[in-house]
């Protein structure tokens, strides 16, 4: 183990005595960069913690960490919560699962990753080309990928994504015409994802559109790959807004501020893709599901 690396854990261990491991993941682990921004999972034992107990806990190994560990990305996690984790097969333990350096055990925590890495290769479950993970699903199929199915997970980002059209919608009309386009673009996104899920993909980046515009061949019926067409076509003309539309960007050597960047009408066109986006999305996901195949 790296030096700094080694110090990073003593110190950690130092402040919570309940730490049961610590696995190094994201790039590093990877072996993309060297240990010098790092992420590292914090497994503490216990079934259950509060958000807010979670978030004392955070503050604490922080606090602990002090200056030196400003390059260290902490996430904190029960034993319960990670083994449900892997257990359910959600994408961000699949990653830890496959890419996780395990720096510290004190009770079978490279064993759950080993047995995870077994099921993943058992169920043909397998990392896309866009960092995401891939579950077999049968054409307009419905199976289970965790506790939930494909489609109740397609129905639980448009529901989020609802959301985020409402909210768009109450900033568009405060005039903070940036905030709207932010959460116009996760309308879309969330539409995109939707759509992906039921079709057994499951992805984490906000850079959706090349996935489903990869997989457009695989829809038969050119009613719904002619809609998807135009989904993939507003995902992407949002895309560029899911950085700058919150943070200051460098243009022609000048610094660009959300704020500076997005007006009334860049909300407005925004808007009416998501709401078209939704629409598409609502109306995939309920004919994925069924007994006629006329869309």
């Amino acid at each position: 183990m790296d030096k700094s690396l080694q110090d990073i854990c003593e110190r950690l261990r130092g402040v919570r005595e309940d730490i049961r491991g610590l696995i190094l993941f994201g790039s590093a682990a990877r072996g993309e960069q060297a240990p010098q921004d790092v992420d590292l999972l914090v497994v503490l034992a216990g079934p259950t913690m509060e958000p807010r107990e979670r978030d004392r806990a955070l503050i604490a190994l922080r606090r602990a960490l002090g200056t030196d560990g400003v390059w260290v990305d902490l996430v904190v996690v029960t034993e319960e919560g990670f083994r449900r984790g892997l257990e359910n097969h959600h994408p961000f333990y699949l990653d830890i699962a496959v890419d996780g350096v395990v720096l510290y055990d004190a009770d079978g925590i490279a064993a759950l990753l080993e047995r995870t890495r077994q099921e993943i290769a058992s169920r043909q479950i397998r990392r896309t080309d866009t960092g995401g993970w891939e579950f077999p699903v049968p054409y307009r199929g419905r199976v289970p990928l965790s506790p939930l199915d494909n489609v109740t997970w397609a129905r639980r980002w448009l529901e989020d994504g609802e959301r985020d059209l409402r909210a768009a919608e109450g900033l568009f009309r405060l005039g903070l015409y940036d905030r709207s386009v932010t959460h116009s673009q996760q309308a879309v996104e969330k539409s995109v994802k939707a759509v992906l899920v039921c079709m057994g993909q499951m992805e984490r980046s906000h850079y959706v559109s090349s996935r489903l515009r990869a997989l457009l061949a695989e829809i038969h019926e050119s009613h719904w790959r002619e809609q998807l067409e135009h989904l993939v076509e507003s995902a992407a003309s949002l895309e560029p807004a899911a950085v700058s539309s919150r943070y200051p960007v460098e243009e022609g050597g000048e610094i660009l501020w959300p704020s500076e960047r997005y007006g009334y009408e860049d909300a407005e066109w925004a808007l009416s893709l998501a709401r078209e986006s939704l629409t598409i999305g609502r109306g995939f996901v309920e004919w994925w599901v069924e007994e006629d195949d006329n869309p």
